[in-house]
């Protein structure tokens, strides 16, 4: 594994990972230190303490202790969203072309494949290809706000409409409720007069039928 630090103008530097052994805080720190003695020597015109440092969001990079000691170098570390490799230069315009370049050969030991590597970063460094993938980031940067300010503008018309939707929703409920119960209470109505109704009847019913009753009796 390779990690991979570069400007405008060259490769500054590319620390491999031996066999084995995994990234963590520790080990990243340890790479931003030898960073920051890399600048030193080949960018001696350089303020030190103005360095922009563009890296993704993983954890080794994240962590308070790599965090204290990037701001203890007075760097700046740029924003970075997660799961955004078209805004990381290395991954849209570095690694492709190192690869393309590394491809279809045979290296004999790790050391012919990291002497390959170190002789490609150089090459490109003899044209503008470093610095029209730095130049990138604030057109691919500028693309990303746009469409995140539309994302956010079409959310808001999709929350107005979901919520005309509820509104609509919730008085066809309130409407369709008051039919119900009007409803239901015309059927209640209509059952008590039924009753009454019925209830007469049998009483008009019983009352003939006991003056029949006593007049036949008589």
């Amino acid at each position: 594994m390779a990690t991979v630090f570069w400007d405008t103008q060259r490769v500054i530097l590319v620390d491999f990972l031996s066999r084995g052994e995994t990234v963590n805080s520790e080990s990243y720190i340890d790479t931003l230190k030898r960073l920051r003695a890399r600048i030193f020597r080949v960018r001696p015109d350089m303020d030190i303490g103005n360095v922009l440092l563009l890296h993704d969001n993983a954890r080794t990079h994240t962590r308070t202790k790599t965090r204290e000691t990037i701001a203890s170098f007075g760097w700046t570390t740029l924003p970075h969203p997660s799961y955004s490799p078209y805004l990381a230069p290395s991954d849209y315009h570095l690694f492709g072309p190192m690869k393309q370049a590394l491809r279809s050969k045979h290296y004999e030991n790790d050391e012919e494949l990291k002497s390959a590597v170190k002789t490609v970063v150089a090459e490109r460094a003899a044209n503008t290809f470093y610095e029209a993938g730095i130049s990138a980031v604030v057109k691919r940067w500028n693309v990303a706000l746009e469409k995140g300010v539309r994302g956010k503008e079409v959310f808001a018309v999709v929350k107005l409409v979901v919520l005309g939707v509820v509104v609509v929703v919730v008085v066809v409920v309130a409407a369709a409720v008051v039919v119900v119960v009007v409803v239901a209470a015309a059927v209640v109505v209509v059952v008590v007069v039924v009753v009454v109704v019925v209830v007469v009847v049998v009483v008009v019913v019983v009352v003939e039928v006991e003056v029949g009753v006593e007049v036949a009796l008589i």
